[in-house]
Parts: structure tokens; sequence; C-alpha cells
């Protein structure tokens, strides 16, 4: 299948080639091919310079036109850079110091973040770059710990976890409190799978899996040796991918592995060594196939095999985060600040294939 984009050098070409197909495949092995030729070889499209303070590498959103949303530390409000790296726009100034931006609607037309020392989670029209909504826990206060708090797949519900323990959901319509979840202590990882049907919560060593409609626990799965920040689903929650260790985090690791299991029975259905540390896993929409965002490089993994099919090098740096674009064409990557003298780099790097 891989042949139906044999000499496509864009997205328009590959889209052309795909409208173009009229044999059997099915739309899982056209998608699948798609992918392949996607990511078997991207390229860096853009790069760009970002002069304001911007204070938490992870904490910022890629729009479909290349622009970005993120938080300025020097002023303590967030900003729509646009695809020169100026300042289209900054939202009006929110009651809070440190700003985390929790999620992106499917739509783009809002945004959710939360505070470090807030007790709410706000939504904002981006459009107008002002907050619309906010969603307050009944008691405590929000934990804002970006791993905590989460805009569900869909865009209509989002996740917060309080500071007595207590996960709830809420509706991004109504600012309504949709349901509450049994206390989760010291929760150090959260996931979704990508129909929004299941749960993955992070503790102690262990994946709590949790049925979201009825919020009771599917299975409770022992972890170790994991990175519970690295859980990645399918999008039916039936198997997910997270990087695990071998020995222990915190002090010697002498590997580290991609590793899928089975929700439901906890088996290890096969695993892949890598050198550095992983950032990011993302599912491709086909299911047939891993992306996977290391510190140093973009993988593309089989997910039945779970066998490395490519390996390029991106740009690199300290405390490098990666993000991927709602349509799931490009990478996002940013490398943190660097100056050369008096000169700053570019710090922002958009990774795919050509339009």
């Amino acid at each position: 299948m891989i042949n139906l984009f044999k000499g496509c050098t864009t997205e328009t070409e590959a889209a052309a080639a795909l409208e173009g197909y009229s044999g059997e495949a099915s739309d899982s092995e056209l998608q699948g091919a798609l992918e392949l030729w996607r990511w078997g070889n991207p390229e860096i499209l853009q790069e760009r310079t970002v002069g304001i303070n911007f204070g938490f590498m992870g904490n910022y959103e890629q729009l479909s036109d290349g622009r970005l949303i993120l938080f300025d530390a020097t002023e303590t409000n967030i900003c729509l850079i646009g695809t020169d790296g100026s300042v289209e726009r900054r939202f009006k100034k929110p009651d809070a110091h440190n700003l985390l931006i929790v999620g992106m609607s499917p739509d783009e037309k809002f945004l959710y973040t939360g505070s470090d020392r807030g007790d709410t989670v706000q939504k904002w029209d981006i459009t107008s770059g002002k907050m619309v909504m906010s969603f307050a826990p009944t008691e405590g206060s929000v934990l804002m710990k970006a791993v905590l708090t989460r805009l569900l797949p869909g865009g209509k519900s989002v996740f917060t976890c309080n500071s007595i323990n207590r996960p709830q959901l809420w509706d991004t319509e109504t600012g309504k409190e949709i349901c509450s979840f049994p206390t989760v202590r010291s929760m150090g990882g959260l996931a979704f799978s990508g129909d929004g049907s299941t749960g993955f919560f992070g503790t102690k060593g262990q994946i709590i899996v949790v049925d979201m409609k009825t919020q009771k626990e599917i299975n409770t799965l022992k972890m170790e040796y994991a990175n519970l920040q690295s859980i990645s689903p399918s999008y039916d929650g039936k198997v997910f991918a997270i990087q695990t260790y071998e020995g222990e985090p915190g002090k010697t690791i002498t590997a580290r592995r991609l590793s899928l299991y089975h929700t439901a029975t906890g088996v290890l259905l096969g695993e892949l060594e890598h050198k550095n540390a992983i950032e990011k896993i993302y599912w491709l929409a086909s299911g047939n196939h891993l992306l996977v965002c290391t510190s140093m490089s973009v993988l593309l993994v089989d997910v039945e095999k779970v066998e490395l099919l490519s390996e390029h090098s991106i740009p690199a740096g300290n405390g490098s985060k990666c993000t991927f674009s709602q349509d799931g064409k490009t990478l996002g990557r940013h490398t943190g600040i660097h100056k050369t003298g008096s000169v700053r780099e570019s710090s922002f790097f958009i990774i795919g294939r050509k339009p």
C-alpha cells in the first residue's frame, strides 16, 4: 500500500492519491499507508524564534494554521503567537500567577487553563481572548500539576483532581460537574482512551483503569518500573503503550523500553528497547502505528509487531517538549531558549511533510 504514495512530496499530492484510489484496501490500511509515507521521512517545515519569556516549555498549544498559544512568564498572561514569532494578541490578563495550559477544543475555538495558585480551571474564547467560564471544585482546590488536569477527547468534558484527591469531570458547555470518582491518592499519571471511554490513573507504581461512564474500576495493573506520565492508550483503550525501565527511576537505569500491554489482562504484548527518554507517545489514526518522541529523535513503530520502522533526529534541547497538531499532520517541538552571543536562536519547530 505504501506504493500508493510513491512519488508524493506534499500532503496535497498524498490526498489526491488517496482520493483517486479505487482498490479494495480498508480505511485502516489506507490510513496506515498514509502514516508510513508521512512519518517515515518527516522534515522540518518551519522554525521560529519567540521573543517573550516563555516560562513553561511544555505549556503551549499549536493551532492547525501554525500559530501558537503560550504563556508569557514576564507579563503573566496568555499570548497568541503568529507564524513569524510575533505576539498577535494577549488574552485578557487572568487573576493568576503561573498558568498551565490544559488543552484546546478540537474546533480550536476554546482554550482551557489552570493556575498554580488558583482554585479553578478557566475556559477562554481564542478569537476574543476573553474568559467565558470557569470550573471550581465543591471542596478543596484544584491541583494544577499539568498531569492532573486534562481536556478529554472530543472537548466536551474536562477532568480535574483536587487537593483532597477527588477526581471530577466537568461539562465544558455548562460548567457543571458531571460526576466524581473515588479518591486516588498521589496521582502521578493520567491518560484517556481516544474515544474517552476509559481512564488510566497512574499512582504509586500502579495504573488504575476506570470506566469513565460508570466511574467504576476495571482493573489495577502493577507498574513498578514505569514512567506513569507516558501512559498512552489506544483509541478504544484495549491496549496501552508506556515507557518502562530496567532498574529504578532516580537510581541507575540500565535500559529504557517502549512497552505495550493488554489493558484487561495486563499481559505484555511486546517491547522495544531504546536509548533516550520518551517525551510523548502518540497513537496515529489507523491504530497500526505509534509515533514516539524521545529527547533526540522521533520513532515510527509498528503496533502489532512492536517493531521500529524508522527513526529520525529532531532538534533537541534542555527540557524539550512535543505537541501534536489537531489534524495529526504535524508535530510541534519546543527546545528551550538558546542564545549565541546576543542572538536568540530558533526554539520552536514544526515537523511533518509539506502541505
